[in-house]
């Protein structure tokens, strides 16, 4: 009996150094998952801090591009009113100048 009892206590003992041994590991287990999350969100972060700053310089550059493409067609198009009508123009001054030369104002 003190055989089986002996053979029990020792059971007991072997399965709390396991159990003990299981925590041991499991709380490694743990520590180690959250220093990976760690690691993990600190290099999102950054990666999310890159992407914004490239996304941020490629707007600008797109619409400055953009901007610059919009005064060069307006400027081409004032251009081109100008010169219609410096075309009609001369008609206009040589009546005007005619009349002014003839008295007839």
């Amino acid at each position: 009996m003190e055989e089986i009892i002996g053979a029990i206590t020792e059971a007991e003992a072997q399965a709390a150094e396991i159990r003990a041994e299981a925590q041991s590991k499991a709380a490694a287990l743990v520590a180690e998952a959250q220093a990976k999350a760690d690691e993990t969100e600190k290099t999102t972060r950054e990666v999310c801090k890159a992407y914004k700053a490239t996304q941020n310089k490629a707007s600008i550059a797109a619409a400055q591009s953009e901007y610059a493409a919009s005064v060069a067609q307006k400027t081409a198009e004032a251009k081109a009113y100008t010169a219609k009508i410096l075309e009609n123009i001369e008609a206009a001054v040589a009546k005007i100048v005619g009349r002014v030369t003839s008295g007839d104002c």
